[in-house]
């Protein structure tokens, strides 16, 4: 069968770049843009769009190509995972579900539209997918407190400053000592 050389081959066709400049959206926007001049420069532009088709009707094509596809979409998933542990997005957010979110449009155009993709699609691609993957932003000039009272009446409270747990007090000299503390992003927490 001629199907493990057109994987192999397809295989060596460039791939995503993994890019990590520290922040998410340059590094999506970075690695889209490089990724589709590559699909407007090489072979990959139409030999994807087959490749697809084909694996639809073509079970020993997709049980070949598969674990390459997978392997090509590894560098987002690790862009995804670093933006993760910086607390940019969300512990519990499908990475692969994000993945697609992100390179969903770009598969539409290409399948379905036809012709070259412009790097003038990625700044709102990229927008527009993480305007629903990202933290939203703290809603309050400041910090805020949280107003709680035990069984036996005795009120603290607990101060929180954008999203992250300040402590808890009781009185203004506590609330003075916490006000000093800088806000960290404590994942575990949330």
């Amino acid at each position: 069968s001629k199907l493990p050389l057109v994987v192999e081959a397809f295989s060596l066709l460039p791939a995503l770049e993994d890019i990590d400049t520290g922040d998410l959206v340059a590094d999506l926007k970075k690695m889209l843009r490089n990724y589709l001049e590559l699909f407007n420069t090489t072979p990959l532009g139409t030999v994807l769009p087959s490749l697809a088709g084909e694996r639809r009707h073509n079970q020993a094509l997709s049980k070949l190509l598969d674990p390459v596809l997978r392997d090509r979409r590894r560098p987002l998933v690790r862009v995804l995972e670093r933006a993760v542990a910086r607390g940019e997005l969300s512990r519990d957010l499908d990475l692969e579900l994000a993945v697609d979110l992100i390179v969903g449009p770009i598969a539409v155009r290409l399948f379905f539209s036809g012709g070259k993709l412009s790097s003038r699609l990625v700044d709102p691609i990229v927008d527009l997918a993480l305007s629903g993957l990202k933290r939203r932003g703290w809603p309050f000039p400041g910090r805020i407190g949280i107003r709680e009272r035990d069984w036996r009446g005795i009120e603290e409270v607990h101060v929180f400053d954008h999203w992250c747990y300040q402590g808890m007090t009781s009185g203004a000299v506590e609330l003075s000592e916490l006000q000093r503390r800088t806000a960290k992003f404590d994942t575990d927490l949330y």
